[in-house]
C-alpha cells in the first residue's frame, strides 16, 4: 500500500513539473500582434541601415572592389527580405522560411560589419537590428549562427 502511495506521489510530482514547464513556455511566447510589431521594427530599421551600410562600404577597405558590390547587394537583400517576411506573416500568420533566409543574410552582414570596422553609426544601427531580429528569430525558433559564434568567443 505504501509503495502504491509513493508511486502515485512521484507520478503526480512529475506531471506537475512537466505541466508547469509548458505553462511557463506558453507565457513567454510572443503573441502574433507583438510579433508583427517586432517584424515591422526590423523592416523599418532595415532601410536606413542599408543606406548607411552602403555609404560606410564606400569608405571601407573593400571600396571599389567586387566585395563592396556583393556587400551592398547583401544589404539590399536583407531589406527586401524584411519586407517579404512581414508581408507573408501578415497574410498567412507564418513566415519561418522568410525569417530563416533573413537570418542567413544577417549572418553574412554581421561578419562584414565586425571585420570591416565600419563607422560607429552603421555599427550601432546593425546592433539594434540584430537585437530586433534576435527576438523575431526566437519567436520562430530559427537558429542564429552569428549569435552562437559570438557566445563561443566570449
Amino acid at each position: 500500500m505504501v509503495r502504491r502511495y509513493v508511486c502515485f506521489l512521484v507520478t503526480a510530482v512529475v506531471l506537475l513539473a512537466a505541466l508547469s514547464g509548458v505553462e511557463a513556455r506558453a507565457q513567454s511566447r510572443v503573441n502574433d500582434k507583438d510579433l508583427a510589431r517586432l517584424m515591422q521594427n526590423v523592416k523599418s530599421d532595415a532601410q536606413p541601415f542599408q543606406k548607411s551600410f552602403a555609404n560606410a562600404l564606400k569608405k571601407s577597405t573593400i571600396r571599389g572592389t567586387s566585395q563592396e558590390k556583393d556587400a551592398r547587394e547583401l544589404g539590399a537583400t536583407f531589406e527586401k527580405q524584411s519586407k517579404q517576411a512581414l508581408e507573408t506573416f501578415r497574410k498567412k500568420g507564418i513566415a519561418e522560411d522568410q525569417v530563416a533566409a533573413m537570418v542567413d543574410t544577417a549572418g553574412q552582414i554581421d561578419k562584414l560589419v565586425s571585420s570591416l570596422n565600419l563607422n560607429p553609426e552603421t555599427t550601432q544601427q546593425w546592433e539594434k537590428l540584430r537585437t530586433e531580429l534576435h527576438q523575431v528569430a526566437q519567436a520562430f525558433n530559427v537558429p542564429e549562427p552569428y549569435s552562437q559564434a559570438r557566445q563561443g568567443a566570449s
